[in-house]
């Protein structure tokens, strides 16, 4: 008895106590960060886990509180990322970063809070499975208009024409903002929760037709979760936004050749990821995992578009795939190799074709990669790399408007 009364009343509630545990373990995250006593992987994963601790809380607003399965949460984080990190670039060098980023994150949230109204006034009155089919399609439609937006003449590029490379800040300096965030959003669902409205969208989860039935708005109170819920969503996509790299691990032997009406589409595609690599000015990091054959290397940002790229020993970075160069080059040798079936004799060349000329090594004496690493030191060198790229500050060309094919 004397336990649980003590979790449910006076200092030592359960939701103080949580609060308090997080408060803690996240002061000392911060000593030993600042204090230099934890390692750069560590340090690199803390705004990213605070994002997530922020997202879990703020979706249990939905699935905990009111009890409605949703699963466009994503989409909310999307909107408050875009728009935060629109209106961060367009402030930078008129605003100190200790006033823009909080400013940046209320717009995000502020955004993503509408585009939750927007969702919610035909998707709430849905309910169980159809509601989470609803959110997740919504989801998918703001991820798609996000990366297909181009309002010319406007900062409004999408989400491929965004470049956050003039506000993103190590782990060091979004650590502060990443705690605030995280007690911030637990102390306001906490006291929403114990407050009038938290009450009555418990009556709701409980049951439905018994709070109409005694006066309790059901819609807005679904409407007021739902956005309260997409606004430390989108602030968190804010706070996540200001430290994202482009990370590239390529194994892709091309694009192939679909049918005749789908070729636009695929062009179309294909030169709109080309365009985002080449605009991106932010930390770009590649790491070719195996085969990176013709227009994949450079269009997922091989060493013409990358800062630092590495290869693992089983990578092949060629013009041509083996197969095609032996056909190419070595057709006179196939033929005149009688010892072998045309099938072995193609397999050896290929084979020589890989050692001599596509391999790894190879690739790293003409500069086309930086480093051939072991796939166990991925992790540490791709630690280091990025933060050797934390201080980059690189900028394209002035112009109107970029030329993002649509």
């Amino acid at each position: 008895m004397g336990k649980k009364n003590i979790l449910r009343s006076g200092f030592f509630n359960a939701d103080r106590v949580t609060l308090l545990t997080v408060t803690a373990v996240f002061a000392v995250m911060a000593v030993l960060v600042y204090t230099g006593n934890v390692g750069r992987q560590i340090q690199n994963m803390l705004t990213s886990v605070a994002c997530y601790i922020v997202l879990a809380v703020s979706l249990n607003l939905v699935v905990g509180l009111l009890g409605e399965l949703s699963l466009g949460h994503a989409g909310f984080m999307s909107v408050g990322l875009f728009t935060g990190c629109t209106v961060a670039v367009l402030l930078q060098g008129k605003l100190p970063a200790a006033v823009c980023l909080p400013l940046c994150m209320v717009i995000g949230g502020l955004a993503a809070a509408l585009v939750g109204l927007v969702v919610g006034l035909p998707a709430l009155r849905l309910g169980g499975d159809y509601l989470a089919i609803v959110t997740l399609g919504c989801g998918e439609i703001i991820k798609n208009v996000l990366t297909n937006l181009n309002i010319k003449g406007t900062p409004l590029q999408g989400a491929l024409g965004i470049d956050t490379s003039s506000i993103r800040r190590n782990s060091k300096d979004l650590l502060p903002y990443a705690i605030l965030l995280v007690l911030l959003t637990m102390l306001v669902i906490m006291n929403f929760k114990r407050s009038k409205h938290g009450r009555a969208i418990m009556a709701i989860r409980d049951n439905r037709i018994a709070a109409e039935a005694t006066g309790v708005n059901v819609v807005y109170y679904k409407l007021m979760v739902f956005m309260l819920a997409a606004f430390f969503a989108g602030a968190a996509g804010v706070l996540y936004g200001y430290s994202l790299p482009v990370v590239s691990l390529i194994n892709s032997k091309g694009v192939a050749v679909p049918a005749v009406d789908e070729q636009a589409a695929t062009i179309k595609a294909t030169t709109q990821l080309l365009y985002a690599y080449a605009e991106a000015t932010t930390a770009k990091v590649s790491i070719v995992t195996g085969n990176a054959i013709g227009q994949a290397y450079v269009a997922m940002g091989g060493k013409s578009n990358a800062d630092v790229t590495y290869a693992w020993p089983s990578a092949v970075i060629s013009a041509l795939t083996p197969e095609a160069a032996v056909a190419v080059l070595y057709q006179d040798e196939v033929k005149a190799d009688k010892e072998l079936s045309v099938e072995e004799a193609r397999a050896k060349y290929a084979s020589e074709y890989v050692e001599n000329v596509a391999g790894c090594l190879n690739a790293a004496k003409q500069g086309m990669v930086d480093d051939v690493i072991e796939p166990a030191q991925t992790r540490a060198m791709l630690i280091s790399a990025l933060e050797m790229l934390m201080s980059k500050r690189d900028s394209n060309p002035p112009k109107k408007h970029g030329n993002l094919p649509m």
